[in-house]
């Protein structure tokens, strides 16, 4: 088992089925929201990207995925703070790949 799994299963005293089951969810409904993210960052809708971040930001906690939840945030701070496009692209395709990395560890049994 994977520590953001432990982790979750340990702090939110579920089991280990349960976890399974919202990570699914989770991976589901955030593959097409890092899509429109995408999008945002291209178009540089820096409201739309502060909200879709503050969204991973929020799922990604509930389930411990810290790297994600940190990127996110990152994110959101970026926008706030009126970082440039640059900088919030490079956060994106971090964001991105600990996504990727999160699925691959997910569907490890």
């Amino acid at each position: 088992m994977n520590l953001h799994k432990q982790k979750a299963v340990r702090e939110l005293g579920i089991p280990e089925e349960m976890y399974d089951e919202i990570f699914k969810v989770f991976v589901d409904e955030t593959a097409p929201v890092l899509v429109k993210l995408r999008a945002q960052i291209s178009s540089q809708d820096m409201e739309g990207i502060s909200g879709t971040a503050h969204f991973i930001k929020g799922s990604s906690s509930s389930l411990r995925l810290d790297k994600i939840y940190s990127l996110s945030k990152t994110l959101e701070a970026q926008v706030k703070e009126r970082k440039g496009i640059l900088e919030i692209e490079k956060t994106f395709r971090e964001l991105q790949a600990a996504f990727e990395e999160a699925k691959t560890a997910g569907s490890e049994k």
